[in-house]
């Protein structure tokens, strides 16, 4: 088990990543920022002085390899039917925590979400029980 107390925010140029990294930064914390545009990275994370990580989803090597150097991902990058898959995958394959954005945690939400998203919610559910790492999904971050 990995022990590096460090996080990855992936999506963090969009609206909610750049209120996550600014709060992080206010609560003396040091996240590595991420997300696929190195120039807007940089933009973001220089002044705060973060670490950036520029990569796409479908790029597994680069995916993993940033995911080996924290210890959880906070995943807030959308749309979510078509990020969380890779990321949850990756984060299966490298023993990486994952907390997720998303609004599949009450019964409103839940009944409103789409087959995929319930379906792809239950597989990672069995998949994470019999792994170290957890998985959290929450619309409250």
């Amino acid at each position: 088990m990995k022990q590096t107390n460090r996080f990855l925010i992936y999506g963090a140029t969009g609206y909610t990543g750049k209120l996550t990294a600014r709060t992080a930064k206010e609560k003396g914390l040091e996240p590595i920022l991420a997300g696929r545009n190195e120039v807007k990275l940089k933009a973001l994370g220089e002044p705060l002085g973060f670490q950036s990580r520029a990569f796409d989803l479908s790029d597994k090597a680069k995916l993993d390899t940033a995911l080996g150097e924290v210890d959880a991902v906070l995943h807030i990058a959308g749309p979510f039917s078509a990020t969380s898959k890779p990321m949850a995958d990756a984060c299966l394959r490298t023993g990486t925590h994952y907390l997720s954005r998303v609004r599949l945690t009450s019964s409103r939400h839940w009944r409103h979400a789409t087959r995929k998203q319930r379906k792809l919610a239950s597989c990672y559910c069995r998949e994470w029980a019999s792994t170290w790492c957890r998985a959290i999904a929450s619309p409250y971050i």
